[in-house]
């Protein structure tokens, strides 16, 4: 598994490295971030018809939602925020700020190769609240997906995912379908079908809490059981080895 910087003290490292540059203030839709720097929206971004905030920049990008709202057009379309990551360049992206996402097609996407944290932001009411690309390396705590049609999409690799929610969510709350990650103490909770889903391999699932889902709460797709499930507590699994 690739090493990371622990969470949240990476957000720190990162404020710090961009501390000398100007906070850019964010105000409309459909903003494209192409150059490195530290960002915050400066008030809510309201019925966006396409994106709400685009990333795609060489360097370290930092931005804070400062308790806004992105919202699209309700019309199962659209990126709240978009993150597009590069492999062979200096790009990390850390986001937080404890900011809502809802209406889009896709809450908060990351796709691509480069590094991104994500803590303490809520998407709900989306088609997909949380995407992560094949590419990425994510470091993402504290989130909350809710009321989303699926809550959280993992497909990233080597990444770390703690104390994050899904909850109510109209399919699934998680699904872990990368390879090499850690995913621990996370909460699916009384989401429709499953609450955590894994068809990737090498995942370690340890200490999370899945309640009150309606298919299974915990559920390994693979014919064998290719992943580690550990002290988790659940009332229903598909298999003997979840544990």
């Amino acid at each position: 598994m690739k090493s990371t910087i622990p969470l949240f003290l990476a957000f720190l490292c990162l404020s710090a490295a961009a501390a000398a540059q100007a906070q850019t203030q964010i105000t409309r839709c459909g903003t494209l971030i192409r150059n490195g720097g530290r960002y915050e929206l400066a008030n809510d971004l309201l019925n966006c018809s396409s994106y709400g905030v685009r990333i795609s920049a060489d360097g370290i990008v930092i931005l804070r939602l400062n308790s806004h709202q992105i919202t699209g057009m309700g019309m199962a379309s659209g990126i709240g925020i978009d993150v597009r990551l590069f492999s062979g360049v200096s790009n990390t992206v850390a986001i937080g700020g404890a900011g809502t996402i809802s209406g889009f097609g896709t809450g908060l996407q990351a796709s691509g190769s480069g590094d991104i944290e994500v803590v303490g932001l809520t998407c709900t009411r989306n088609v997909t609240g949380f995407a992560f690309g094949g590419g990425a390396h994510a470091n993402v705590a504290r989130n909350t997906a809710s009321e989303d049609s699926h809550g959280f999409q993992i497909n990233s690799s080597s990444s770390q995912f703690r104390l994050n929610m899904a909850e109510h969510n109209a399919y699934e709350g998680f699904v872990i379908s990368g390879v090499g990650n850690s995913f621990n103490e996370n909460t699916a909770l009384d989401n429709i079908t499953y609450g955590i889903y894994c068809t990737g391999s090498q995942n370690a699932i340890v200490g999370n809490i899945a309640r009150g889902n309606s298919s299974n709460d915990l559920f390994e797709a693979n014919s064998d059981c290719v992943n580690q499930w550990m002290n988790n507590a659940f009332r229903s699994a598909n298999k003997s080895c979840i544990h």
